[in-house]
């Protein structure tokens, strides 16, 4: 009788479990992780930028780590881009310099995956080097929080 009524609480719980988990992963799901706040906004030429990393860490891809990142530029500020890349370094690259680190999205809403070194130190910054339609270079920075170092 003792063992009947062992097996059948652990089937209680075995069921309370299966039951109760879908409504626990829709629920986690539904709930983002909270995002770090937004670096202050600098000047890109005419334009601003705000750049807002990524909750997750720098993660490993072809070789390389790799730091995800929101970026918000003024308001109708996006048609005038051409082309921009983001990249964590000592000095600002160059528009040929790689492909790494493009920026791209939608409207005012844009994002990067940016190279990261390996073991960032205080002067390395996160660069932005932007192309506005009549070919001018635009280049803004930002000095990596301690926490990022």
């Amino acid at each position: 009788m003792t063992r009947t009524s062992r097996a059948s609480r652990l089937k209680y719980c075995l069921n309370a479990v299966l039951l109760i988990a879908p409504a626990w992963f829709f629920y986690a799901s539904l709930t983002p992780p909270a995002q770090p706040d937004p670096w202050a906004p600098a000047a890109l030429g005419e334009w601003t930028m705000t750049p807002q990393p990524s909750a997750e860490p720098p993660y490993p891809h072809d070789g390389k780590l790799i730091r995800d990142f929101q970026f918000r530029i003024c308001d109708g500020c996006a048609a005038a881009v051409r082309t921009a890349i983001a990249h964590v370094a000592i000095t600002p690259p160059t528009l040929d310099d790689t492909l790494d680190g493009v920026i791209h999205g939608h409207g005012d809403h844009l994002e990067a995956h940016v190279p990261w070194p390996h073991s960032p130190g205080a002067q390395h910054r996160l660069w932005i080097v932007a192309q506005d339609w009549a070919g001018r270079i635009h280049t803004a920075s930002w000095p990596l929080p301690s926490t990022h170092h």
